[in-house]
């Protein structure tokens, strides 16, 4: 229960300040003492979703003038990035960088930026991320990155997502973990602003699709979503074809000595994208190899319906079968 470890808590850290306040407890390392049964008091606190008895407990101790190590602006600044309060990270920051005895790092900062943006204050966000490259000599770490790409997405600023996209993944590793979340935060903040040709032509060049490609970066599942539904909305099969075959390739693309099927299974709502864009464009025929190509783990209801469209227009025999499946899945 919320409200009781609450009160545990704030009982446990008045018990402390009564101890140090006593004059059988007054010792030069009582004020360090207090500020670590804060650290605990406000780690507990927000472990369990109760920011706001959390920040009001930073207020207390602000007040009281107790020192405070790294690692206690380190505990305040996760806490407030899981709750998206932002004004209070970036006073937070502000703080810790009038302290003489902490080096403010891309760690402090990476926090405050993730805190703007799941408080939706993408401004801020980017606002933090140029003063963290400005003010901090060491390259920009990937969660910052991060953070700034994400912060694009929300801000449908998609020249500067790719822009950021771009430089970090010419330094990085082709094994970077952070760069699929990357890169579909750079192609949905293309498409956000209805960018559909570039949030497109984005996951293409970094698939290898595109001829002349630089080094292939897997995307994630919701990546190849987005960007087939750009190309939906271009009406633009030929980009989707190319897309999907190079995220999704079958055995037969991949050269011999491999088991029939893909190496990696697209998820229906990928696959209807495809199929949709292939319908819309007069191509139905190839829609309907693409539906025989998959079996029943990669399809919906959705996916039906679309093979009974291309059947319709492209082989009518096979209109009445797939129609009894559509129904039976119905």
């Amino acid at each position: 229960d919320v409200a009781m470890l609450r009160q545990t808590v704030l009982a446990l850290v008045d018990e402390s300040e009564a101890a140090a306040a006593s004059d059988e407890a007054q010792t030069s390392a009582e004020p360090i003492s207090s500020s670590y049964v804060y650290e605990a008091a406000l780690r507990a606190l927000f472990k369990h979703n109760d920011a706001d008895a959390a920040i009001r407990l930073m207020q207390r101790m602000r007040a009281q003038q107790l020192p405070r190590d790294e690692h206690c602006y380190a505990t305040v600044l996760q806490g407030l990035r899981a709750t998206g309060a932002w004004r209070e990270a970036m006073a937070e920051l502000q703080e810790l960088k009038a302290e003489p005895s902490i080096s403010v790092n891309g760690v402090h900062y990476s926090l405050v930026i993730g805190t703007c943006v799941r408080g939706g204050v993408w401004q801020q966000a980017l606002q933090m991320f140029d003063e963290r490259r400005e003010s901090i000599p060491e390259p920009v770490d990937s969660f910052c990155y991060s953070g700034a790409i994400a912060a694009c997405r929300r801000g449908r600023e998609w020249q500067r997502a790719i822009t950021l996209f771009d430089e970090f993944r010419t330094s990085a590793s082709p094994q970077e973990p952070s760069l699929p979340f990357m890169l579909e935060n750079a192609v949905a903040a293309c498409h956000a602003a209805k960018q559909y040709s570039e949030s497109a032509k984005l996951l293409e060049r970094c698939v290898g699709a595109e001829q002349g490609g630089a080094g292939v970066v897997q995307p994630t599942d919701q990546c190849a979503v987005i960007a087939l539904d750009a190309c939906r909305q271009l009406g633009d099969a030929d980009s989707a074809t190319r897309i999907y075959e190079a995220i999704f390739p079958s055995a037969q693309d991949r050269g011999a000595g491999h088991a029939p099927g893909r190496s990696r299974q697209p998820t229906a709502f990928i696959l209807n994208n495809l199929l949709g864009t292939l319908v819309a464009s007069g191509r139905c025929e190839e829609a309907l190899r693409q539906f025989d190509a998959h079996d029943e783990t990669c399809r919906n209801a959705k996916t039906l319906e679309l093979a009974v469209e291309a059947a319709d227009k492209a082989c009518p025999q096979r209109s009445a079968e797939l129609f009894a499946q559509l129904k039976a899945a119905s």
